[in-house]
């Protein structure tokens, strides 16, 4: 995690979401963050997410999973402003530019089954690409699809993301937003 710089700091607020890092957020909201995690990662959620990642969720693999993200990310808990209810989780990742000083995110998602088609994913990444607009040292966002996830590229786009890569089988697309150059 040593080379997450800004993103350690990513803190923001939506109509309906509040995002935070998710050991303090679980602290402030009172709630398990390892039951929280094996909630959200479900067969069905982790479907496009990598190999290892799939499946169903215990609480005793929730657990090696936040440790293994704490490892290598900032992972953030996305909770619903009215019901103080976990709905999701976003993953950051961040490498040093080209430019210098700037840092490019890179960001993944999973938002809770029960939370699907309520628009939760596309204010979660409007509410982080206005964080990070504000934010003088991010230069870019890049995230990747499942080609066949017709949703998810739909957040990306309607959030001013555009397409860059298909992988060479066809499987995965890369969108990202230039902030600055």
């Amino acid at each position: 995690m040593s080379g997450n710089v800004v993103s350690r700091d990513c803190v923001f607020v939506t109509r309906r979401l509040s995002v935070e890092p998710w050991h303090g957020a679980a602290d402030k909201y009172g709630i398990d963050l390892t039951a929280a995690v094996a909630a959200i990662l479900s067969p069905r959620t982790t479907r496009a997410l990598p190999p290892a990642w799939q499946g169903g969720y215990t609480v005793e693999r929730a657990r090696r999973w936040v440790v293994e993200r704490d490892r290598e990310s900032v992972t953030l808990l996305v909770v619903d402003r009215y019901s103080d209810e976990p709905v999701g989780l976003m993953i950051l990742y961040e490498n040093a530019s080209e430019h210098g000083a700037q840092r490019r995110l890179r960001i993944g998602y999973v938002i809770k089954q029960s939370s699907w088609r309520k628009g939760i994913a596309s204010e979660l990444v409007s509410g982080l690409v206005q964080w990070a607009r504000a934010q003088p040292l991010v230069g870019s966002i890049t995230g990747g699809v499942e080609s066949q996830n017709a949703a998810s590229a739909r957040v990306l786009t309607k959030n001013g993301f555009s397409l860059i890569n298909r992988d060479s089988n066809g499987e995965t697309e890369t969108y990202t937003l230039e902030l600055r150059i």
